[in-house]
């Protein structure tokens, strides 16, 4: 992780849509949306870690580490993978996802930052 404890962007794929596909044309759309701020990035994190939604199935919280990661469920495996994200958690990687301006929390909790004066800053 970089200095201020905040991971850095890479890879992460999302759209805060039900039931999504992630693909490379959402890791392309992830990608070209850029990086957002610090302070964006921060707030999202911080948002994700007292979020107390669980899993529908499970019962687990769905913050959780796995392997040293941060995830909002069980993580997405493979470049295509159906969910209701909603249930479930978005499976995104969350140290990557906060640091995309078009990223949004698919419960609502912190959205894009698309149209707002905060996008495209770094």
């Amino acid at each position: 992780m970089p200095e201020n404890n905040l991971p850095s962007v890479a890879g992460c794929a999302n759209c805060g849509k039900e039931n999504k596909a992630i693909g490379a044309l959402d890791l392309a759309k992830a990608v070209f949306s850029g990086k957002t701020t610090e302070k964006i990035a921060t707030s999202r994190l911080a948002q994700c870690k007292k979020c107390e939604h669980k899993d529908a199935d499970t019962g687990e919280k769905l913050f959780r580490t796995i392997d040293g990661k941060i995830y909002c469920g069980a993580p997405r495996i493979g470049w295509k993978i159906y969910r209701d994200d909603k249930r479930l958690g978005c499976g995104c990687n969350l140290a990557q996802k906060i640091w995309y301006n078009n990223a949004a929390c698919p419960l609502g909790h912190w959205g894009s930052t698309k149209g707002t004066k905060e996008f495209g800053k770094e």
